[in-house]
C-alpha cells in the first residue's frame, strides 16, 4: 500500500491526519449569526422584542438563561426607552421622535462570533385632550382648567403640559401657569365669557391642543 498521505487509498487510520496535511478536514466556518434590520413604532407603554427576526445558525435567536445568543445595544438609548433581554420598552413622558438604535448579537457558545443589527425606532406623540369647560365662579375662588384634561390617556398636570392663553379673560380674572384660575375679591359679575387655552406637551412642545372656557362670574 502507498505511503503517500496525499491519495485516497491511504491506511484508514491516518485518514484524518492525510486529510488535514492535504487541506481537508471539514467546514470551520463559525455559525452564521443574522441581525436583521427592524421598524418599531412603540408609544409609551408598549414594548416589542429586536430579535423577531434574527437566527443562530437555523435557530431563532434567544437570549437569557439556556439562550443561545448574547446581546448589548451600542451607544446610549434614548431617555425613556429601555431594553432588557432584546425587548425594548418606551416609558410614558418619552420624547416622541424617530431613533436609530444599534446592537451587537453573539453567539452564546463563542462570544468573538457576532453580527450587527440596527433599529429604526419610532415614537409617535400621545394624544392630549382638553375638554371644554363650563364654570360658574365667585370672588375668592380658584379652579384648574386642567381638571378634566388628559395626556396621553392619564390626568394631564403642571408637570406634563404647559398652560397658556392669548385670550383676555373678565376682570377680576387670573390664570397661572399650573392653569388655575383665580377669582379675585370683589371682581364684578359677568357672564359667558368664553376664553381660550391651550395645552402643550412638556416632553414635545409642539403637541398642543385648545379648549374653550365658559365662564361666569357670579355675584357673592
Amino acid at each position: 500500500m502507498s505511503n503517500n498521505k496525499c491519495y485516497p487509498w491511504v491506511a484508514t487510520a491516518a485518514v484524518l491526519a492525510a486529510l488535514t496535511a492535504c487541506g481537508g478536514g471539514g467546514d470551520s466556518s463559525p455559525t452564521p449569526i443574522v441581525a436583521m434590520q427592524d421598524a418599531l413604532n412603540l408609544g409609551t407603554g408598549q414594548t416589542s422584542s429586536v430579535l423577531a427576526n434574527d437566527t443562530v445558525g437555523s435557530s431563532p435567536a434567544r437570549v437569557g438563561s439556556g439562550g443561545n445568543a448574547t446581546l448589548s445595544f451600542t451607544g446610549t438609548l434614548p431617555e425613556g426607552v429601555t431594553a432588557a433581554d432584546g425587548v425594548l420598552a418606551v416609558a410614558r413622558g418619552t420624547m416622541p421622535g424617530s431613533y436609530t438604535l444599534s446592537y451587537q448579537l453573539c453567539e452564546a457558545a463563542a462570544t468573538s462570533n457576532c453580527a450587527t443589527g440596527t433599529v429604526a425606532l419610532t415614537v409617535p406623540r400621545p394624544v392630549i385632550k382638553a375638554v371644554a369647560d363650563v364654570l360658574i365662579l365667585r370672588p375668592g375662588e380658584t379652579v384648574s382648567l386642567l381638571v378634566n384634561d388628559l395626556l396621553d390617556g392619564v390626568a394631564a398636570t403642571p408637570a406634563t403640559v404647559i398652560v397658556s392663553t392669548e385670550d383676555v379673560f373678565p376682570a377680576g380674572v387670573t390664570m397661572g401657569a399650573d392653569g388655575v384660575l383665580t377669582v379675585a375679591i370683589g371682581a364684578p359679575p359677568s357672564k359667558n365669557s368664553t376664553p381660550i387655552y391651550r395645552i402643550c406637551q412638556r416632553a414635545a412642545p409642539t403637541n398642543c391642543v385648545e379648549a374653550t372656557t365658559n365662564l361666569t362670574i357670579a355675584a357673592l
